[in-house]
């Protein structure tokens, strides 16, 4: 698909300006932070570097403050975030969960950076249920129970208990017992590409995403700074 001519005339300001620069350190700290917390991510920082120039650019006048414009009107990130849905809350720092909690301003750049991080690898990741322990639990159900309540209360997945417990998921009722192994929900794969952040991460709002993010990273590739 061809870009518009005056958006990549506008990225090729790129190859003399620094400017394009200014948040290098924040999005390489924030992807190194991942990859010590998330050992399986494996992207390069600068697919994220590449991203930020096709949100806004340091020709945006959102560069300085909102540069992957987390907080504006039709942004869809900050409310997943905040509710810590998506299995967002397994994603993110405590550091920028204690910041969204104090309602730190989105319009400081770095953690609109980190907000935006944040939103991308929850949007790209892979969740799984996983077996913690191997040994065979039982529950015994009580009044108000629910598959749900039951398997934050005894510390497993729902899909544990459904797997374990053929028709549970229909009904269930006091007395019932329950086999269960302890388990929990963890990001268990993260693949970051122009294509998928284009589909999970932009859901396609924008057809041109990819080949956007594609361009930049064409011209980062040049950079000789």
């Amino acid at each position: 698909m061809t870009l518009n001519p005056k958006w990549t005339a506008t990225i090729d300001l790129a190859l003399k300006d620094t400017s394009w620069d200014d948040h290098d350190k924040r999005i390489q700290a924030e992807v190194d932070d991942y990859k010590k917390r998330l050992s399986l991510i494996v992207s390069d920082w600068k697919i994220f570097k590449a991203q930020i120039w096709t949100e806004t650019g340091a020709e945006s006048s959102q560069w300085s403050k909102r540069p992957m414009q987390i907080g504006n009107p039709t942004d869809t990130a900050l409310p997943v975030l905040k509710a810590h849905r998506e299995n967002s809350d397994l994603i993110m720092s405590a550091q920028v969960m204690k910041d969204l909690k104090a309602g730190k301003s989105v319009d400081d750049a770095t953690f609109n950076i980190q907000l935006g991080l944040a939103y991308a690898y929850t949007r790209l990741a892979t969740f799984s249920s996983v077996v913690l322990d191997p040994k065979f639990l039982e529950y015994t159900v009580v009044s108000g129970d629910s598959i749900s309540n039951i398997a934050q209360k005894i510390g497993t997945t729902q899909k544990i208990l459904l797997d374990l417990n053929p028709g549970s998921g229909k009904m269930i009722h006091p007395k019932q017992k329950l086999k269960y192994q302890k388990a929990a929900i963890q990001p268990t794969s993260i693949s970051v590409t122009p294509q998928r952040l284009q589909d999970f991460y932009n859901g396609n709002g924008d057809p041109n995403y990819a080949d956007k993010i594609k361009y930049c990273q064409g011209v980062i590739a040049k950079l000789k700074r």
